[in-house]
């Protein structure tokens, strides 16, 4: 019971030190008040904001790099799809995966002999 106790006022700290945090944030760039304004809005010292100041920036900051990196992860997973279905299509296209069809039109193969000229056999 103790332990839960504590718990819950260090949980009551953490949620009024994050409320300081992003109030002093807040008003820092929103409405560009000084460090001393903001210290005494908030009724602490001038180090006080600027440490609040500094661990929201880098909080929000590791937000960023993170969103960064999964979308970075996302794109290259959509690039990749991409290059790989235009491979298959220019691959179907110059006839390197299916054998050669008898009622195929017969400049076909002439296309395919150019685009092998032209970009390489993929070999």
């Amino acid at each position: 019971m103790a332990e839960q106790a504590g718990t819950r006022a260090e949980r009551g700290c953490d949620e009024e030190w994050a409320e300081q945090e992003r109030r002093a944030w807040v008003l820092r760039v929103t409405h560009c008040w000084k460090t001393q304004a903001i210290a005494d809005e908030l009724g602490v010292s001038r180090s006080t904001v600027c440490r609040l100041l500094r661990q929201a920036n880098e909080r929000l900051a590791k937000e960023f790099r993170e969103q960064v990196e999964a979308r970075r992860a996302e794109q290259a997973e959509l690039h990749v799809a991409v290059a790989e279905q235009a491979l298959a299509a220019i691959r179907a296209l110059w006839g390197l995966d299916a054998p050669k069809r008898q009622d195929e039109h017969p400049q076909a193969e002439a296309v395919r002999r150019r685009g092998r000229a032209r970009w390489g056999d993929g070999a």
